[in-house]
């Protein structure tokens, strides 16, 4: 073995010398999986290398497009992360490192050049209210769906943040049981403690011309399958309907430009008309058919071939 000297020794993590020939731990490749991301290994880890994951969900953001799937559970692990800056945070205001008025968004933005989005920054109340407080599972969390975990931490809002509250009680239960109709459910005990006063349809466009000008069409638009799935059937059947009508008079408006896209993006998206996936099928050709003489003593008409 080679002797330990000053020329090939080099420092470890705490410090400490060791040899070139000892055996490091690799570093864990970590990613924005929320089943993959441990919350007890988030706060092990170094701050900057916490500090990347949350630029990486920011970097994410910019690209949802086609990976709205990939995004959403993101948004989850991205939870835990905010979870975890915000204890960092806490602890530098204990020690006059940050201003005691310091919000965790601006934290966030400091380190990662954006602002944090609000359903992120939701889905950590969430983490922070059902999990830390062992009320649920870190894996029930994991497993249930952003808009459950956004109603529940709504409800906990609502409530002043009461964890012991009966409404707060029974999201605890539903997050665990995860049936069905557990958004419904949730809803119902948002209601109970904050009921919605129902916005007007000029309001509700108004509003969604402010998602369109801040640059969240796209998200929105992509959620809405979400969305139609929680519906009645019959609110489901008229919301589908309009959406078909309006991607109507977006191919007229539009015209070449979208049959481009559409034919880029079918190895994809399967974009269906009439039932079909355009650009994946190929749809069957019909058989012709042709016009045969009328013989004399026949009947007057066409005969297929």
């Amino acid at each position: 073995m080679k002797p330990v000297t000053a020329t090939n020794v080099n420092p470890s993590a705490n410090g400490q010398a060791v040899s070139p020939e000892t055996p490091q731990p690799e570093t864990p490749k970590l990613t924005l999986v929320a089943s993959e991301l441990a919350f007890n290994v988030l706060l092990t880890l170094p701050a900057g290398t916490v500090d990347e994951l949350a630029r990486q969900y920011a970097k994410k953001g910019l690209k949802l497009k086609e990976t709205r799937g990939d995004y959403k559970d993101a948004t989850k692990a991205a939870a835990k992360v905010y979870c975890a800056l915000e204890i960092r945070l806490n602890a530098m205001k204990e020690q006059n490192f940050q201003p005691a008025n310091k919000s965790l968004a601006e934290f966030i933005k400091d380190i990662t050049g954006e602002k944090p989005p609000t359903h992120a920054l939701t889905l950590k109340n969430a983490f922070g209210a059902y999990v830390r407080s062992s009320f649920i599972a870190e894996t029930d969390y994991d497993a249930n769906s952003n808009n459950c975990l956004e109603l529940a931490a709504r409800i906990v809002d609502a409530v002043k943040g009461d964890l012991q509250h009966d409404a707060v009680q029974k999201a605890v239960a539903e997050l665990k049981a995860r049936t069905d109709k557990e958004a419904k459910n949730l809803r119902e005990i948002l209601a109970s403690v904050k009921p919605v006063e129902k916005m007007t349809a000029e309001e509700a466009i108004e509003t969604f011309i402010r998602i369109t000008e801040d640059g969240h069409l796209t998200p929105c638009i992509a959620h809405i399958s979400d969305m139609i799935t929680d519906m009645p059937e019959t609110e489901q059947r008229e919301t589908y309907l309009a959406c078909a009508r309006m991607l109507e008079r977006l191919d007229t408006a539009i015209g070449e430009k979208a049959d481009r896209w559409t034919f880029e993006a079918s190895n994809a998206i399967a974009i269906t008309a009439a039932g079909l996936p355009v650009g994946t099928v190929k749809p069957e050709v019909e058989p012709e058919t042709e016009t045969v003489p009328v013989l004399d003593n026949q009947p007057a008409g066409l005969v297929e071939a």
